[in-house]
């Protein structure tokens, strides 16, 4: 779905080349609408299966938005656009289609993959559904961060590892690279 928008985006891109003074292609504009109306779907549905937000497509979101004004811009400044109100409407109804996607995709899925019955001895990693921004902004550890000023952090207190990162698994890969030399 995500390479459908971005090949409509492009044709629109090859036609603003081609056609300086027409910018849009009306077809197209259309087709971009009705894929960002399945998005949210698609990220409900990606939600429900995955257990963190896609990178790709927040990534996707920081490049489209800029690109938007970039395009809004360009449109109002072009007199043959200014009379063509229609075309605008339309762009900034895909954009606000686009701001809905990309807040529930920044949301991501929150769930447990374990029964809550099951008893933990502690919290699971909240890395395991951090998305890219949380991670690169340590985000994922407020909450840990915010109970440590109020008291004191116990063992217990402290989420379980990653299970890339328990020791059964990084012994694993440790013997294999040593096997590799």
């Amino acid at each position: 779905m995500l390479g459908f928008i971005l090949s409509t985006s492009l044709v629109n891109l090859g036609i603003a080349i081609t056609c300086p003074r027409r910018i849009y292609f009306f077809p197209s504009l259309v087709l971009e609408a009705v894929a960002f109306l399945l998005l949210p779907l698609l990220t409900y549905l990606s939600h429900t299966r995955t257990r963190r937000s896609s990178t790709t497509v927040l990534l996707f979101w920081l490049a489209y938005f800029p690109a938007l004004l970039i395009w809004t811009r360009t449109a109002i400044l072009d007199i043959t656009h200014a009379r063509n109100s229609a075309v605008l409407v339309l762009r900034w109804s895909i954009g606000g289609l686009g701001v809905v996607a990309f807040a529930l995709e920044c949301l991501g899925p929150e769930f447990r993959a374990e029964p809550d019955d099951k008893p933990r001895s502690n919290p699971e990693s909240p890395l395991l559904t951090a998305n890219i921004f949380s991670v690169w902004t340590f985000g994922w550890l407020t909450p840990l961060m915010r109970k440590g000023a109020r008291q004191f952090v116990t063992e217990d207190d402290l989420p379980e590892l990653v299970p890339a990162d328990e020791a059964v698994n990084v012994g694993q890969k440790l013997q294999c690279n040593m096997k590799k030399q």
